[in-house]
C-alpha cells in the first residue's frame, strides 16, 4: 500500500513530510492539549478520516478538529503544517480520500489471500 501511495504522489517525502510530523504532531498533543480538547481532537479527525467520502462535511470535521487546537499555537502551527500547507483542505481531503481508498482496497485484497488460504487448507 505504501508503494502505491508514493506513486500517487512522488514528489512528497512521507516519512519526512508526513509520518514523522504527525507522530510529532500526536505526541505533543498528548502531552500539552488538556484532555476534553483531546478526546474531541480524536473523535473528530477520525470521523473526518472514514468520511473522506464526503468532502464538505470532512472538511467542516478538519475545521472543528483544528479548533481544538485553538490555545496551543505551537501545536496548531504543526497541524497546519501536516494538514494544510501549501494547499486548499478540501485538496488535502481529496489526497486522504485517495490514500484511504488504496488502504480499503489492500485491506480487502489481504482479507480475500487468507480467506483463500484458508480455504486451500480446507478450514
Amino acid at each position: 500500500m505504501n508503494q502505491e501511495v508514493q506513486g500517487l504522489y512522488p514528489q512528497v517525502d512521507f516519512k519526512e513530510e508526513v509520518i514523522e510530523p504527525t507522530i510529532n504532531l500526536t505526541f505533543d498533543i498528548q502531552e500539552h492539549v488538556d484532555e476534553a480538547n483531546q478526546r474531541r481532537y480524536n473523535t473528530l479527525i477520525a470521523e473526518m478520516l472514514e468520511r473522506t467520502s464526503e468532502p464538505d462535511l470532512a472538511e467542516r470535521l478538519l475545521w472543528e478538529a483544528r479548533e481544538c487546537l485553538a490555545n496551543y499555537p505551537d501545536i496548531l502551527a504543526q497541524f497546519d503544517a501536516i494538514f494544510i500547507g501549501q494547499r486548499s483542505a478540501s485538496n488535502v481531503i481529496r489526497e486522504l480520500h485517495e490514500c484511504m481508498m488504496i488502504k480499503k482496497g489492500a485491506e480487502r485484497k489481504m482479507s480475500q489471500q487468507i480467506d483463500a488460504s484458508l480455504h486451500e487448507n480446507g478450514q
